[in-house]
């Protein structure tokens, strides 16, 4: 599809698929993201892990700083990120409560597209799929190809 974001990322030496997917969502201007894979329960627990990681990691750096604006910034970031709510149950089970990070399969995708700013493939899908997939989603979404 035209005018859609796509970025095609490698996982280089000993990087994890759970902390490549960690650090880029925590990267992300975008707080709604659907990650597709082959067993969306046991990713969620290591994206979880890994997503522990990046805010043990910000809360030591603005420990370290005296600078009073980026322990503001810091702060106001970590209150952001620690928000943020992941689930891997399937979206007519969640009751009205809010997903920023949604972990399903590639036949729950498709039955009920997602709706995020940000979708994370990992499992090996065919173009029409992928399209299929992506095609209620917002113009400006972006899909990561693993």
């Amino acid at each position: 599809m035209q005018g859609r974001w796509v970025d095609h990322r490698r996982l280089y030496g000993n990087e994890s698929l759970s902390w490549n997917i960690a650090h880029h969502f925590s990267t992300s201007h975008d707080r709604k993201a659907v990650v597709i894979a082959e067993t969306p329960a046991a990713l969620l627990g290591s994206v979880s892990k890994q997503w522990q990681k990046v805010l043990r990691q910000l809360q030591r750096q603005r420990s370290s700083t005296l600078d009073a604006s980026k322990i503001y910034e810091l702060t106001n970031l970590l209150a952001d990120m620690q928000s943020i709510h992941m689930s891997a149950k399937p979206p007519c089970d969640m009751h009205g409560q809010d997903v920023d990070m949604h972990f399903m399969t590639v036949e729950q995708a498709l039955e009920l597209p997602p709706l995020c700013e940000t979708l994370y493939v990992t499992v090996p899908l065919e173009d029409a799929t992928l399209d299929k997939i992506r095609q209620r989603m917002p113009s400006h979404a972006m899909t990561v190809l693993y």
